[in-house]
């Protein structure tokens, strides 16, 4: 099949792009608001302000993998550029990839699509009621996806991802903001840890690996025309306030290297932990399996980070 990702520039989309390549028989070509060298595959430098540019991306494709989008802190500083993208942005690019024949839209939403902060047992038929214009403008992306679920010959799949960590595909990638990949960074630079934010912050995280195989998942059943839900929760083994995050990142960084890891709170120490449930039994009813080593990726990290530091 002919795949385009988006985005494959940033953490998630270089990911994706890096692991598709191998040994998956597909033709993968990518796009990003950049210029970039690529091995094999096409790589379109798009303007997304321009019809022309969006349709030479989608041309002759049948799979979009749409990673691009503005992150979090992106939106906290101009929400409008964000809604923007996620709505009349992405209704131009939809419409032509339906002009082009596109077959099927994978896209990743968030869990910060339900509420700010994110609290209790959250599942597909949630209330949507985010705050923060990161959930927002996911918000107004999926209706925007949703006002195409009658169009004949065109699927789309709504992922609604937690919180992605572990090693990057790419050294220009800079994915060390999100929260394991930064605390794993302090440990290796400073052999402390600085937990910034409110220490009973909880999240749930998943492993970019598992995210690759949840799009194979995705690959495979739609190649087979086995159907799956349009839109579904995906999440990872780990649902940790940022006490018990920075904890086992020095607990493993102490099995590691041998060394103990100080940890500090800047906004004080709280035990107290809302309750959160992030419920991804659904794609997991319709087949997807995992049992990642998530130990394992926290090495990785550390190795990676290692080999920069030296």
């Amino acid at each position: 099949m002919n795949i385009l990702i988006t985005g494959s520039s940033g953490y998630l989309g270089g990911c994706l792009t890096f692991y598709l390549k191998k040994n998956n028989g597909h033709s993968i070509s990518t796009c990003s608001s950049t210029e970039a060298k690529t091995q094999n595959g096409k790589h379109f430098k798009i303007d997304w302000e321009d019809r022309s540019s969006i349709k030479k991306a989608c041309q002759d494709q049948e799979i979009i993998i749409h990673c691009s989008s503005p992150n979090s802190k992106d939106t906290e500083i101009n929400p409008k550029i964000a809604l923007d993208f996620n709505s009349k942005v992405l209704d131009r690019f939809i419409n032509q990839a339906i002009n082009s024949n596109v077959k099927k839209f994978i896209y990743f939403s968030s869990a910060h699509i339900y509420k700010t902060p994110l609290l209790g047992h959250l599942k597909e038929s949630t209330p949507l009621n985010p705050s923060h214009p990161y959930g927002i403008s996911k918000k107004m992306a999926e209706e925007t996806l949703l006002n195409y679920s009658n169009v004949d010959s065109f699927e789309f799949t709504i992922i609604r991802l937690s919180n992605a960590f572990g090693t990057p595909c790419n050294e220009k990638i800079n994915p060390w903001s999100l929260v394991i990949n930064d605390f794993c960074k302090q440990a290796i630079e400073t052999k402390k840890i600085i937990v910034n934010a409110a220490s009973n912050q909880t999240r749930n995280y998943v492993t970019i690996i598992e995210i690759v195989d949840l799009i194979r998942f995705v690959l495979d059943k739609y190649s087979k025309r086995d159907p799956l839900p349009n839109i579904f929760n995906f999440g990872g083994q780990w649902t940790l306030n940022l006490v018990q995050l920075a904890q086992k990142i020095a607990n493993e960084y102490y099995k590691w290297k041998g060394e103990k890891i100080d940890i500090s709170f800047k906004n004080g120490f709280n035990k107290e932990s809302p309750y959160l449930y992030y419920d991804f039994e659904m794609i997991k009813k319709a087949g997807f399996t995992s049992d990642f080593d998530y130990s394992r990726e926290i090495k990785k990290l550390f190795e990676n980070l290692n080999r920069k530091s030296i």
